[in-house]
């Protein structure tokens, strides 16, 4: 070694030594998964990669590391196609373990993992796979050991194919790709077991008490319970998956899920007009109920077709209507002090909130529990919801006893009354018959007198009041058809909102009316290469508002569509002038207007021109927020005086930087929290720089998101627009 070396190496030969350690490491760890003592359950989709296959072998695969891309299911097409997945881990405990790479998707899969010599060996999965291939048969998921001696790193390729991915493909508890432990897998899995075989129990349980029931009083109720018990039990024996254990595959599981979740919605149709008696008080909406059963019978039958993209929405929308119906009967019911009814509304709101906690768990929106997606809540809400139904068949039962013996009680003492008074009139007629005839003939006639003034004067009385709900009736219908058609109007009016998207690169339009019709509106037009996008926000909302956005949009038209001004200042200008010459609003005391945000992109000069009343743009380039303030007038309105008012345009170039911008009202920023406390400009601005980089629909989700959470409860006090656009 050089003599100039060796005392530098001599005194820092232990520093160089940990930063050799450490470089190796990261270099190591970049893209890898590192799996660390104690961990029982490991997502590993964020480190896989993927790769769309073009007939490669295997041993082509594993030379084309650097043709592979980050892993995104959605990035999977619909229709026959084969992706490879790449996975590399590394075990970084000091000792060896043993996981499960488990995987829900695609027709069928072909691990390749390499054993502790190195030498890759295939395991088989995927949806129509045969179970006896598998190494665990575990519902709709497919599995592969993976073993890792300490300190080892190995790379795992998965072959995925689908022979015709479907648009819609639906899995109760869908499973990405995530590492097990073998233990806690088979834990797990017993412990979802062991929870339906409770659940499943419990329901039969019900079933079997309610047909003996049945066989005593002879109670349909009974009989329609135990169905719908047991129909709900094999409903979920299919939602669950639990049912594929039982195939050769699961190849049919999308049928045998909706026959089973026909057959449901029908039984528990049929027991609840028997619990909430809707042929006997709701004849009409009985009658919609019998054709809904009669749909979903021959839904059962389109299942052989598989046409789910059309099926399951039919489902869909006969489940939800019908849902609306019975919760409508039970609410009216318990207006009524049915206790039937609360019965049935709560065993519902149950099983509806279950249904939440699962669907949301599904879609990752709330956090899954104990580190899997799980069905329990769902079983939970069946059983509950089968165990408050019980009592509301029961609870019916005694309110037709109760009602038979209050009938029976009032006819008794009735007919004791009137016993009673024959003996006092025969007591009568022994000691003074012809006084008492003369008395009593005379006292009937005076009564039956006044008997029949006082029911003519209720008559008329009833009939003054149903000719005034008539009227209101009739007042309410004509002004609620009004609006509903001035909705329509306005919708008409305004320019489609796929169209305005499509015209823009990435582009989204949030468009929350308060009230039936809307005050604010957006606005588009394109003539050649130049794109015209406004965001308008006129006086007041509701009718009025509406009024004024079919003026805007008319004037709006004509000044870009036949006149051709094309400069977006010269546009409010003309604007503002024939508003106020519409509005007469020189010789009136007329103070409505509109405030708007208008740009003109021009797609071959790659400039954005903006020009502004009151409103502004904000638009972000290269990472810097940018807030370009309108002019400080309205397009008519509030000067009176001031008709000729300039507003200043300014242009923006995107040639070498793209730009995303927003234009919007005030609604937003203007909407309060249930503690009184407004959204305000600046917290809206920080929301839109915080999302910006994603994609546009995405940004949409995030707004309607945030505007939820910050409402709560409270109620929504201004029309929202805000229209966001990227360009490039």
């Amino acid at each position: 070694m050089n003599k100039y070396l060796k005392p530098f190496f001599k005194g820092n030969g232990l520093v160089i030594f940990f930063l050799c350690l450490v470089i190796s490491s990261l270099n190591a760890q970049e893209g890898t998964l590192v799996i660390s003592e104690g961990k029982n359950y490991i997502p590993v989709s964020p480190k896989a990669l993927m790769l769309k296959d073009e007939g490669y072998s295997f041993e082509e695969v594993a030379r084309l590391k650097e043709k592979f891309t980050p892993y995104a299911f959605e990035k999977v097409k619909s229709g026959k196609n084969t992706y490879w997945i790449r996975l590399e881990v590394h075990n970084d405990s000091n000792k060896e373990c043993l996981y499960y790479l488990g995987y829900s998707r695609f027709d069928y899969i072909t691990f390749y993992v390499p054993d502790n010599h190195g030498i890759y060996k295939k395991y088989y999965g995927g949806q129509k796979e045969l179970n006896t291939r598998k190494v665990i048969v575990n519902r709709n998921n497919s599995y592969a050991p993976v073993s890792l001696l300490a300190g080892a790193h190995k790379t795992i390729y998965l072959k995925c194919t689908y022979e015709d991915k479907p648009i819609f493909e639906f899995q109760s508890v869908p499973m990405d790709l995530s590492l097990e432990e073998e233990s806690w897998l088979i834990a797990k899995r017993d412990e979802r077991n062991n929870a339906f075989n409770i659940f499943m129990g419990a329901i039969c349980i019900m079933a079997l008490y309610n047909l003996a029931l049945f066989l005593m009083v002879k109670e349909i109720g009974y009989l329609l319970y135990s169905l719908n018990a047991l129909s709900m039990l094999f409903f979920n024996y299919v939602f669950s998956g639990k049912v594929v254990d039982l195939l050769e595959s699961n190849a049919y599981y999308e049928q045998l899920l909706h026959w089973a979740g026909f057959s449901a919605i029908v039984f528990f149709i049929l027991l609840s007009r028997v619990i909430l008696r809707t042929s006997k008080y709701f004849p009409k909406l009985d009658k919609y109920l019998k054709w809904q059963c009669i749909f979903l019978i021959l839904g059962c039958g389109l299942v052989l077709t598989e046409n789910y993209f059309l099926i399951t929405p039919m489902g869909t929308y006969l489940l939800a209507s019908t849902y609306m119906i019975l919760i409508y009967i039970s609410f009216k019911k318990m207006l009524g002090g049915s206790l039937t009814a609360q019965y049935y509304l709560a065993a519902n709101v149950l099983y509806f909130t279950a249904l939440g906690v699962h669907t949301l768990q599904t879609f990752n929106i709330i956090p899954e529990l104990f580190g899997m997606k799980s069905i329990g809540p769902l079983l939970l809400g069946g059983g509950l919801e089968l165990a408050i139904f019980s009592l509301s068949l029961g609870a019916r039962i005694n309110e037709t006893k109760d009602k038979l013996s209050k009938e029976r009680l009032e006819k008794e003492v009735l007919k004791r009354k009137e016993e009673h008074k024959r003996m006092l009139l025969i007591s009568e007629h022994n000691k003074d018959l012809e006084k008492k005839v003369k008395d009593r003939t005379l006292a009937l006639v005076e009564s039956q007198e006044e008997l029949k003034q006082q029911n003519e004067e209720l008559n008329q009385l009833n009939s003054e009041i149903q000719e005034a709900n008539d009227k209101l009736t009739v007042f309410q219908r004509n002004i609620t058809s009004s609006i509903s058609y001035a909705e329509r109007i306005q919708r008409a009016a305004l320019p489609n909102e796929r169209e305005v998207i499509e015209n823009l690169d990435d582009s989204f339009i949030l468009y929350l009316p308060r009230d039936v019709v809307s005050g604010d509106f957006y606005w588009s037009a394109k003539h050649g290469d130049k794109l015209f996008v406004a965001a308008v926000d006129c006086t007041g909302h509701g009718v009025p508002g509406a009024f004024m956005s079919l003026i805007a949009v008319q004037q709006l038209t004509d000044i870009v569509n036949v006149r051709r001004v094309e400069d977006p200042g010269m546009i409010l200008k003309v604007l503002n002038e024939r508003v106020r010459a519409v509005l007469h609003q020189d010789e009136t005391n007329n103070q409505d207007g509109m405030d708007m945000a208008l740009c003109v992109i021009d797609t071959t000069k790659k400039t954005l021109s903006f020009a502004g009343a009151k409103n502004p743009l904000l638009y972000i380039q290269d990472g810097e927020v940018n807030v370009i303030k309108g002019t400080k007038c309205s397009i008519g309105g509030e000067l009176l005086k001031q008709v000729d008012v300039n507003y200043e345009a300014t242009v923006i170039s995107y040639k070498e930087k793209p730009i995303t911008f927003y234009i919007y009202s005030d609604g937003y920023q203007d909407q309060f929290n249930p503690q009184g406390k407004k959204f305000m400009s600046k917290r809206f601005r920080q929301t839109l720089s915080d999302s910006h980089d994603i994609p546009m629909n995405y940004q949409k989700q995030e707004l309607m998101l945030r505007l939820r959470e910050w409402m709560g409860d409270e109620s929504q006090i201004d029309d929202i627009l805000v229209i966001g656009g990227r360009i490039s």
